[in-house]
């Protein structure tokens, strides 16, 4: 479609330091079904995320609404990859922004792997200033929507803990080049 106003558009990149970093939806994913398992292991196999279309509905609902109102600064849907890449992916093209977040386990067996990679339905990874961050959760409980704090933007690191636990810390300039050049050698494989 054709927008009228573009200036309203919310793009996934980071804005800059110091705004909180935030999960809508509910938390955690499966690795069923998840780029990690073709990825890392040539395996396509496991029971994908389900689908909740009434979740879906009110995630997309709350955020068409609080970019209409102004108080996103980024949002970026989690999907292919999970939790990790859409971290990463919001921090790349965004002039040095990277981040410091805490995410929460997940009970399965994989662990880490899970907490990273796993991919769910119905989750967007946003970012807020930090003057709107007890508006924006206000506004999520109320529309039924799961919200979680996960950090902050800022720091030229990407920086992931799991409870806690430290799991990611690498250099965002380091983590985008080698992510430029693995999309450069899979747009230059041969098509099977």
């Amino acid at each position: 479609g054709i927008m009228e106003d573009a200036g309203g558009v919310v793009g996934r990149t980071f804005r800059g330091p110091g705004d909180v970093v935030m999960l809508l939806g509910r938390p955690g994913g499966t690795l069923g079904g998840s780029e990690y398992l073709k990825v890392m292991h040539g395996l396509v196999r496991g029971v994908p995320p389900v689908l909740d279309l009434e979740a879906e509905r009110a995630v997309q609902r709350l955020v068409a609404d609080l970019a209409a109102a102004g108080r996103l600064r980024s949002a970026h849907d989690c999907s292919d990859g999970g939790l990790s890449v859409t971290l990463a992916e919001c921090a790349f093209e965004s002039g040095g922004t990277g981040f410091d977040v805490t995410v929460p386990a997940v009970e399965e067996s994989a662990g880490m792997a899970a907490a990273l990679f796993g991919e769910a339905a119905s989750q967007v990874v946003v970012s807020v200033r930090e003057a709107d961050a007890d508006a924006l959760l206000a506004q999520a409980s109320a529309a039924g929507v799961p919200a979680l704090v996960l950090g902050r933007t800022g720091g030229g690191r990407l920086r992931m803990r799991i409870d806690g636990e430290p799991a990611v810390d690498v250099a965002l300039a380091e983590a985008e080049q080698r992510w430029s050049s693995g999309l450069s050698r899979y747009f230059e494989a041969p098509a099977a």
